[in-house]
């Protein structure tokens, strides 16, 4: 049992980072966007160059979840990738007697060195539908994952009752991507889908979703004191599985049938591997003081788009060890080349 230890802590602001990033095996950037704060744009681009001194051939841009944020960051995101004529996002009414339009365009200050993927799901709003949008506008970018949200419109808000403060939200303008499209689903007087907003990915996966008892029984798991002991015990053998996951090899894990047994779960062998790598990741984060940027080993959108990538670089993921476990998925669901 180990001792008690005792903690000061100082009262202060706290200052959470909108952007995750790492470089990842056979020279991929990786970059997870949280939200479009009024820093991300810096921060984004801190990352990038940290990674482009690294000698990346590929990027990754992950918006999943990203429910969006400042649209003037999204631009001067979308801004680092797109040189052209094409606007970067207009706003505009469907009525053209309505507010007048604004076009943002390109600064001609584009990297167009390398090949990216930008993963987006059903979460992924507004701003992040903006950057992602665009980029596959401009060509300059595959999306791979699921159909996003469906958001992007200006708002506009109207004193009703100054005495209660009451207000009314009036939407006066749409958001329009470089071909014309608009990102917001625009719906009639009912509240009926008119017309289907959001941004369809190239290429649609599907994240697997695990039967409600399985992630019950990892709930329970992530506080047993005999897989905490298991991975404190064997945390040397296990560090190498902690940044790219186990590739499906159970035998990467000391003594792990004599430890499944002794434990009272009814999750499966997979769920135990996936969970001894959570706790495995939270203890080397304390180590190391950062999160770590992605988690390879359940994350299929993540590993199709580290194939597609590695395609678009003229690279095989069998000839690199850390990739080379990572099936493709059938071809059906990929779109058709216009």
């Amino acid at each position: 049992m180990s001792e008690a230890k005792i903690f000061q802590f100082r009262r202060a602001t706290i200052k959470i980072s909108s952007v995750l990033y790492d470089a990842l095996p056979g020279k991929i950037g990786y970059i997870r966007l949280h939200q479009f704060g009024g820093s991300s744009a810096e921060e984004f681009t801190e990352a990038l160059d940290e990674l482009e001194k690294k000698g990346i051939e590929g990027l990754i841009i992950d918006f999943r979840n990203n429910p969006g944020g400042y649209l003037p960051v999204a631009e001067k995101i979308a801004d680092l990738f797109v040189r052209g004529k094409l606007p970067i996002v207009t706003q505009k009414g469907l009525k053209e007697d309505g507010d007048p339009e604004r076009s943002t365009y390109p600064t001609e200050k584009a990297r167009t060195g390398y090949p990216i993927v930008c993963l987006v799901n059903e979460y992924s709003a507004s701003a992040s539908e903006v950057v992602s949008g665009c980029l596959q506008d401009y060509a300059r970018a595959t999306l791979v994952g699921r159909r996003t949200y469906g958001k992007g419109s200006v708002q506009r808000l109207i004193g009703v009752d100054s005495e209660k403060g009451s207000t009314l939200k009036i939407t006066v303008q749409y958001w329009y991507l470089p071909l014309g499209r608009c990102i917001n689903t625009i719906r009639d007087k009912k509240g009926l889908v008119r017309k289907k907003g959001g941004v369809e990915p190239d290429i649609e996966v599907k994240q697997e979703l695990l039967p409600l008892w399985r992630l019950e029984e990892r709930r329970a798991l992530r506080d047993s004191e005999a897989l905490l002991e298991y991975t404190e015990n064997h945390l040397e053998a296990l560090r190498p599985i902690a940044v790219l996951g186990d590739r499906g090899d159970a035998s990467r894990y000391p003594e792990l049938e004599k430890t499944i047994s002794s434990l009272n779960t009814r999750g499966t062998e997979a769920d135990v591997r996936q969970v001894i790598g959570g706790i495995l990741r939270r203890k080397l984060e304390d180590e190391r003081g950062r999160q770590f940027a992605y988690d390879l080993q359940e994350d299929i959108q993540l590993q199709q788009g580290i194939l597609n990538l590695l395609e678009s670089m003229s690279k095989k993921p069998a000839e690199i060890a850390e990739y080379s476990w990572i099936k493709p998925l059938p071809a059906p669901g990929k779109k058709e080349e216009k």
